[in-house]
This record gives C-alpha cells, sequence and structure tokens, in this order.
C-alpha cells in the first residue's frame, strides 16, 4: 500500500475532509514520527506497534580471507515490534476481521 492509497482512504472514511487536507493530515503524522525517531524517542502506537531507533556501536573484526582488522564504522537502524493486537488480529480468521473497523 503506497502513501497516496492511505491518503485516498483517510479521505474516503472521513466525509469532511478534502483530498488535500487528507494528504497533508498523512504527511504531518508521518513527520512527526520521523522527528521524534531522529531525536531518539520511541513512538508506541495503541494496539498497533512500537518504533523504536537501534543504535549499534562500531567495532573492530577480522577479514577472514586476509586476516587484516577492519573498523566496522557504528549505525542505527529502525526497528518495529508489533503490539499483541495487532498480531492476534492478523492471525485471527478472516470472519473475525469483518467484526473490526479499521
Amino acid at each position: 500500500m503506497t502513501r497516496k492509497e492511505i491518503s485516498k482512504l483517510i479521505y474516503n472514511r472521513h466525509g469532511g475532509l478534502l483530498k488535500k487536507e487528507a494528504d497533508e493530515i498523512l504527511e504531518l503524522t508521518l513527520s512527526i514520527i520521523k522527528m521524534e525517531l531522529i531525536k531518539g524517542r520511541k513512538i508506541t502506537l495503541s494496539n498497533f506497534g512500537t518504533f523504536q531507533l537501534r543504535r549499534r556501536a562500531g567495532r573492530l573484526r577480522r577479514n577472514p580471507k586476509t586476516g587484516a582488522s577492519v573498523l566496522i564504522p557504528p549505525r542505527q537502524w529502525l526497528s518495529f515490534h508489533p503490539a499483541r493486537f495487532l498480531i492476534k488480529f492478523v492471525n485471527s480468521p478472516l470472519d473475525d476481521k469483518c467484526k473490526h473497523k479499521p
């Protein structure tokens, strides 16, 4: 699903919005999430999951071919841990999903 498709769903499900407003709401939400992650904050969305920026320190390793020491630079990555509700919802039968409105 693309950003444009999500924006269209927001527009279709909320009768009082213009398409441009739906786009702006989505962009603002994603922008806030990105900025908070950059600041090192954890983002928890109830019944959905948690986004967190993880860091790994640089370390010294050996190249197996040459035996030379190689410095692996520090890095960071984004991790996502789904909420229990989301896991149960995704793994539930299709009939149960029809009872919930996304």
